[in-house]
């Protein structure tokens, strides 16, 4: 016994074996939309196509229109909806897209089909089409296929199940009615009744044994339960099995994984029994890849054929179920050979019957490529009975890697960036853009003024282009003197459809320009103002400070301020608080005012200006002509009220000693050496760290016999306070002279300009090592009276 197509029949006494006539019928019934026999039907968008010994239905995308697609198999009255196990065991294969396209292909030998005499069948389906609202659109469709040329064995490996049919009118009959040469109707009719009981009704299977390899038998209700269709026909005996059944082994043949089904089914009656084998395999792998190829291979030899002298009648590639001829093969790259004891397959990838497919791996952009050919044999054993196979084999590539350009087309003159991102597959969507302070939908970006748009090519594949002025907030500038650096930092946010799958690309591009402006200062003086004009540059507006003093609000306010995109102008009064007075006459006063720009994030000094100016001024300073006297002590002042102090050399005619002032401060106690005390004059200069400096006022030089001998300063009345609590409302002011031969200039002093330096770093007080009498003065108690002078 052979696991090719047998049939044994045990003889009991003489019957002859004939087949029962075993078809159906398509009731009349209601119905919606009926698809044309032959034609697409445009507006359904369903066609339909007999195939061989399948149909197939395509059904295109614009019927779902994003809603739910399923199919009912339909034999008159029996509707039966097709699930993923019902379509195995009975014959469908269901093959959608991503898009929502297509294709269903029913065995014309499938569970539901009128079959007529093994030549006519009629396949009917229902497709429904679920809204959101769960109402359905509902289409009939039936098709009348004519499929006569039926080899003894015929092989279908479908994507979902593997298919057995063979001839089950054992020779015998057919022998002897070719040597009768009588008609059949006249001398069989006896004959065809007895054997249409005999064998034709699947009640009369008596078992079926599987082999797996081991053997298994079964009882047909059995094989029925466990997801097996085994039917009957008029002259076939067909077998139908989903891939994952628990009676399937696996074998490797050549090189090439094949899931194989053996079935032996033992008819019984009164006076015989007949077993016919059936045997499908169907390939599960065989596949390699190239960048470019698709490589199938195929056993020559495989476990359906009795030997190697199998005689090989044809060979044919089909693509989606259908063959196609040796010139379309050329055209479209493809191959169909045999090498050695493999049937090889080769197609390019990207060819116009499959397509591509985006997929996301680790948030890196990958595609794959799916095209689902088919291959088809005919053979013969020996020169007896012959094997139609059929397999349609879907393909798909694994993820490729498909990392987008980012192409940099930035107009430097123009001062806008122009980047393009791209290649991707028509399935990409770009859904947002995340920008360094924020994040853009595509229309939102364009609504802002930014130019967000696709570009399509003519293979299908589309990119972004992107376009922001360099104005743009987005845009992150940064400086350095010399030089200016644009920065846009993009994240792409994209979507993958229909399965909304997120992925994102990250990227950057710098532009960097020598188009810096540095801002200026200038200004001018009347008779009683500094009037100070800003020039911002092109760097924005950086950290004003006047004087020693950072531009506040309550300053802007005071100074006047005005202001718009490019420029600022202010007046400060010659006798405001940062005016520091360089020279003073009796007619007039020498004030400056100092003006520092700084970039505060860099601490780079863009402009250090200086501007010195006389302003009349009528002195009175009986200045220093009246003095407070042992009765008037302890002075009483409001805070800020301004104090007079007056050091000076008694009892000395020499003009050449010069009197000088090396440190002053204040202290809570009388003791000079308190530990709570304020530096007033710190090596001859005022002290910088004082918010309300000393002032040094000059000596008249015909108030005093010897003006080197004296020296005038003031200070506005304060106190100690600690945490905003007044420690003593008492001070009292300290200093150490030092006398000095004028003529060597040994006790002349530089101070510092109260302005930081562009290069940033600290300035030393020059002093000299000076051989010199040194000596020390202390106030008396000056005490605050709570309140404010109207005229400090």
């Amino acid at each position: 016994m052979t696991w090719l197509l047998g049939i044994c029949t045990f003889w009991l006494l003489m019957v002859i074996v004939l087949a029962q006539k075993n078809f159906n019928v398509l009731s009349t019934r209601k119905t919606f939309n009926v698809v044309p026999a032959q034609n697409f039907n445009q507006r359904t968008g369903l066609k339909t196509d007999c195939l061989g010994s399948y149909m197939r239905l395509t059904v295109d995308k614009s019927l779902a229109f994003g809603n739910q697609i399923e199919f009912d198999a339909v034999n008159g009255s029996q509707i039966e909806p097709l699930t993923p196990s019902l379509a195995a065991k009975c014959g469908f294969s269901i093959d959608p897209d991503p898009w929502g396209n297509y294709k269903v292909f029913a065995s014309l030998l499938n569970c539901f089909a009128g079959n007529e005499d093994d030549t006519v069948f009629d396949v009917g389906m229902r497709v429904r089409v679920r809204g959101v609202k769960a109402e359905h659109d509902i289409f009939e469709v039936e098709k009348t296929c004519n499929y006569g040329q039926w080899a003894p064995r015929e092989v279908l490996c479908a994507r979902n199940y593997m298919e057995v049919s063979v001839n089950r009118l054992p020779e015998e009959i057919t022998a002897l009615r070719r040597q009768l040469k009588l008609p059949r109707a006249k001398k069989f009719d006896q004959w065809d009744n007895t054997v249409t009981e005999a064998i034709t009704s699947r009640y009369n299977i008596w078992r079926l044994v599987f082999f797996t390899p081991k053997q298994k038998a079964m009882v047909l209700e059995d094989a029925l339960r466990t997801g097996y269709s085994i039917t009957t026909t008029r002259s076939r005996l067909v077998l139908r099995s989903g891939y994952d059944m628990p009676e399937i082994y696996v074998e490797n043949v050549n090189g090439v994984p094949m899931k194989i089904i053996r079935v032996t089914t033992y008819f019984k009656k009164q006076w015989s029994v007949t077993m016919l084998d059936t045997v499908a395999a169907c390939p599960t792998g065989g596949l390699s890849f190239t960048d470019e190829m698709i490589t199938w291979n195929f056993p020559r030899f495989n476990p359906l054929m009795s030997s190697r002298e199998t005689n090989l009648l044809e060979m044919f590639m089909g693509i989606d179920g259908k063959q196609i001829d040796s010139l379309q093969m050329a055209a479209r790259g493809y191959v169909l050979t045999i090498v050695d004891d493999l049937i090889i397959m080769k197609m390019p990838i990207g060819g116009p019957d499959g397509f591509y497919k985006s997929h996301v791996v680790n948030n890196q952009y990958h595609i794959t490529y799916d095209i689902e050919p088919m291959l088809e044999l005919l053979w013969s054993d020996g020169g007896m009975d012959s094997t139609r196979y059929k397999v349609l084999f879907p393909i798909k590539t694994p993820f490729m890697p498909r990392p987008p350009h980012f192409v940099d087309f930035t107009d430097v003159d123009q001062r806008v960036f122009d980047v393009l991102l791209g290649p991707f597959l028509y399935d990409v969507e770009l859904v947002n853009i995340t920008f360094s302070t924020g994040v853009l939908t595509v229309a939102e970006a364009n609504a802002r003024g930014i130019n967000m748009q696709e570009q399509r090519f003519e293979n299908g594949s589309k990119a972004f282009r992107l376009q922001v002025p360099f104005t743009d907030s987005f845009v992150r500038t940064q400086v350095d003197l010399v030089v200016r650096v644009y920065t846009l930092r993009l994240i792409y946010g994209f979507m993958i459809l229909p399965e909304y799958t997120p992925f994102s690309y990250t990227s950057s591009v710098d532009v960097t320009l020598q188009d810096v402006i540095l801002p200026t200062v200038s200004g001018t003086c009347d008779e009683e103002q500094f009037h100070i004009v800003i020039s911002f540059g092109n760097m924005g507006k950086n950290s004003i400070m006047i004087g020693m003093h950072d531009m506040t609000p309550d300053r802007r306010a005071e100074y006047g301020v005005k202001e718009n995109d490019t420029h600022m102008s202010l007046a400060v009064p010659f006798l405001a608080s940062d005016v520091a007075f360089e020279l003073m006459y009796v007619s007039s006063l020498r004030a400056r005012i100092d003006v520092l720009l700084w970039e505060p994030t860099n601490k780079w000094t863009l402009c250090d200006f200086s501007l010195a100016c006389n302003f009349p001024m009528t002195m009175t300073d009986g200045s220093y002509n009246h003095f407070y006297v042992e009765e008037d002590y302890p002075v009483v002042k409001y805070l800020r009220s301004p104090l007079f102090f007056e050091v000076a050399l008694l009892q000395s005619t020499d003009p050449q000693i010069e009197l000088v002032l090396e440190n002053c401060w204040a202290t809570l106690k009388e003791d000079r050496n308190s530990t709570s005390r304020w530096d007033l004059i710190v090596d001859g200069c005022v002290n910088l760290a004082d918010r309300y400096e000393t002032v040094f006022h000059p000596v008249a030089p015909n108030s005093v016999p010897y003006p080197s001998h004296v020296k005038h300063f003031e200070i506005q009345m304060f106190t100690f306070v600690q945490n905003d609590v007044v420690l003593q409302d008492q001070i009292f002011v300290h200093c150490d002279a030092m006398l000095c031969d004028e003529s060597d200039g040994i006790c002349k002093r530089h101070c510092p300009s109260p302005m930081p330096l562009k290069t940033g770093k600290k300035v030393r007080r020059e002093t000299t090592n000076v051989q010199s009498q040194r000596v020390q003065l202390s106030s008396r108690k000056i005490l605050l009276l709570v309140g404010f002078d109207s005229e400090s």
